[in-house]
C-alpha cells in the first residue's frame, strides 16, 4: 500500500511540472507572437512613411516643375531604370576589360616571335591587316594602293554599295573617272569605271593601278595592253613547281581559257588565250611541302597565276578553287593562326612609265600582307623580310668540253643530275652535216655541249663542282657564266 500511495504522489508531481511546463512555452509563445506583431506594425507604418515621403517628393516636383503627378512618376520610373541599365552596363565594360587584361597578361607570360623590321616598312598601311586601303603612291594623275585581302575593285551583284575599292576611296577619285568605262569588258552585269585599269581577284592583296585623269587611263590602259609593264608577284605554293627535278624557275606557256564544268573558274586549255609565266622558287620546305615563288606575269590572263601553279602540281596555298581541298585543309591545320581563308598570293612590284610624264620610270611596291608574313618566318626564320632581298634565279650557260664526239643529251642530262636538274629542250649538242662533215656557224663544237638553265648562283656554285669528272670516259671540263656574257 505504500509503494501504491508513494507511486500516486510522484504521478501528480510529474504532471504538475508537466503544466507548468506548458503555462511557461504558452507565454513565451504569446510574447513571441505580441512581438513579431509589433515588428509587423512597425515596418508597416515604416513603409507607409515612405511611401508618403516619395509621394510628397513627386508632389513637389510636380508642383515645381508644373506638370502632372502621373508624368513625374513616370520620368522617375525612366530614371530608375536608366540607372540599372547604365549599371549593367558598366558591369560589363569591367568584364571585358578584366578579359583584355587577363589576355595581355597571357600573352606576355609567352615569349613573342621577332618580326622582321624590314617586312614592316613605313607604308600607310598593311592591306591585310585593315579594312582600309593604303596608299603606296600618288599624284595629280596616278594613284597606286596596297589592295586588302576580301575587297574587290568594282561594282558588281552583291557589292553596289559596299565593299570595293571604288566605295572605300569615295572622294579620292575625280568624278569623270568614275564613269562607265565606254571599252567592252565582258561583264555586262558589272560598272567598271575608268578609274580601274586592271584588276586584282577579291582575295589577291598588293600593288593596284588607279587612273586619276583621262590622259593616265588612256596611258595605262596601252601598257597593259602592250605587256611593257614588269609585273611580280609573291606566292605560297603547296608543292614544289619545278617537279621532281626541284627546278629552280620554270616557265609556263599555257593557254588558259574558261572551265566548261566549274561556271567562273578558268583552266588550261589548248583553244584558251595565250598565258606566259615564269615562276621562280626562292625557299622549299620538304616536310611541310611548300615553297616560296615570286611570279612574273607575261600576260595577264583571269586567275592565271592560281592557274598554272596547280598546272604544274603546285597550287596556291589557301586556294579552295584550284588547291585540293585535303591539301587546303592540312595547310589550314598546320599553320591555325592565319588571319584569312584566301589564296596565299600578294601583287609586290610593278614597274611602268609614268601615265603622263613617260620619260619617267616608276616602280611601285606592297609590303608582304601579315598573313604570308607569319608562314614565311615559320617556315624560313633567317630569310629576309624584303622579296627584293631573297635569292634570285637568272638565266645561266653551263658550257662542258672533252665530251664523247657521240655525245647524246640524254647523256648530259645524267651527268648534270645530282647538282642540276635540266631537260631535253634545254640541252645543245653538236650537229653534223654528214656530206660535208663541218661544223655550221652557230652550232656546237664536237666534244661539247651548251645548256641554258634559269637557277640560283648558289645552284651555279654546286654545278663547277662537277669539272674534271668522267663521262663516256673522258674527264669533263665544266664553267659556268650567265647566258647574258654571250
Amino acid at each position: 500500500e505504500e509503494a501504491g500511495g508513494g507511486g500516486t504522489a510522484a504521478e501528480e508531481s510529474a504532471s504538475k511540472e508537466r503544466k507548468k511546463k506548458r503555462q511557461a512555452m504558452e507565454c513565451r509563445e504569446e510574447a513571441q507572437a505580441a512581438d513579431e506583431e509589433e515588428d509587423a506594425a512597425a515596418t508597416s507604418k515604416t513603409k507607409l512613411k515612405k511611401r508618403q515621403a516619395s509621394e510628397k517628393v513627386v508632389d513637389d516636383v510636380a508642383a515645381t516643375k508644373g506638370r502632372p503627378k502621373p508624368e513625374v512618376e513616370a520620368e522617375a520610373a525612366d530614371e530608375e531604370e536608366d540607372a540599372e541599365a547604365t549599371s549593367r552596363k558598366n558591369k560589363k565594360q569591367r568584364q571585358a576589360s578584366q578579359k583584355v587584361e587577363d589576355d595581355i597578361a597571357a600573352k606576355k607570360s609567352r615569349p613573342k616571335p621577332e618580326v622582321k623590321a624590314e617586312a614592316d616598312a613605313a607604308w600607310s598601311s598593311d592591306g591585310a591587316d585593315s579594312g582600309d586601303v593604303g596608299t603606296i603612291f600618288e599624284d595629280e594623275d596616278l594613284l597606286v594602293i596596297n589592295k586588302p585581302a576580301g575587297m574587290i575593285c568594282h561594282p558588281s551583284p552583291g557589292y553596289w554599295d559596299h565593299g570595293t575599292v571604288v566605295h572605300a576611296l569615295e572622294g579620292r577619285l575625280p568624278k569623270q573617272m568614275l564613269e562607265h568605262r565606254g571599252s567592252y569588258t565582258g561583264e555586262a552585269d558589272s560598272f567598271i569605271p575608268r578609274a580601274v585599269v586592271h584588276r586584282l581577284d577579291k582575295g589577291t592583296t598588293g600593288v593596284l593601278l588607279l587612273a586619276k585623269s583621262p590622259a593616265a587611263e588612256a596611258h595605262l590602259t596601252e601598257q597593259f595592253k602592250g605587256r611593257s609593264m614588269e609585273k611580280r608577284y609573291v606566292a605560297l605554293l603547296l608543292g614544289h613547281p619545278g617537279g621532281d627535278a626541284r627546278a629552280a624557275s620554270v616557265r609556263v606557256n599555257a593557254a588558259i581559257g574558261r572551265d566548261p564544268k566549274r561556271p567562273g573558274k578558268m583552266v588550261v586549255a589548248a583553244d584558251g588565250k595565250v598565258a606566259k609565266s615564269v615562276v621562280h622558287v626562292h625557299a622549299y620546305d620538304p616536310s611541310a611541302n611548300v615553297s616560296l615563288v615570286s611570279v612574273e606575269l607575261h600576260t595577264g590572263r583571269q586567275h592565271q597565276i592560281r592557274v598554272h601553279c596547280a598546272h604544274l602540281g603546285a597550287a596556291v596555298a589557301n586556294d579552295d578553287d584550284y588547291a585540293g581541298s585535303a591539301d587546303v585543309a592540312a595547310f589550314r591545320k598546320a599553320f591555325k593562326k592565319l588571319p584569312s581563308k584566301r589564296p596565299l598570293l600578294h601583287c609586290w612590284s610593278m614597274k611602268l612609265a609614268h601615265p603622263v610624264r613617260r620619260d619617267e620610270e616608276l616602280t611601285v611596291k606592297a609590303p608582304l600582307p601579315l598573313d604570308m608574313r607569319r608562314v614565311i618566318e615559320q617556315l624560313w626564320p633567317d630569310l629576309p623580310g624584303k622579296p627584293d632581298k631573297w635569292p634570285q634565279a637568272k638565266e645561266w650557260r653551263v658550257r662542258l668540253r672533252g665530251l664523247p664526239y657521240s655525245v647524246e643529251a640524254q647523256q648530259v642530262i645524267d651527268f648534270l643530275a645530282p647538282k642540276l636538274a635540266v631537260t631535253q629542250e634545254m640541252v645543245r649538242i653538236p650537229k653534223k652535216n654528214k656530206k660535208l662533215r663541218t661544223v655550221k656557224t652557230g652550232d656546237v663544237r664536237p666534244g661539247e655541249a651548251e645548256v641554258f638553265v634559269l637557277a640560283t648562283a648558289k645552284a651555279m656554285e654546286a654545278v663547277r663542282e662537277l669539272s674534271g669528272t668522267e663521262l663516256g670516259g673522258r674527264w669533263v671540263e665544266v664553267s659556268v657564266e650567265p647566258a647574258e656574257a654571250e
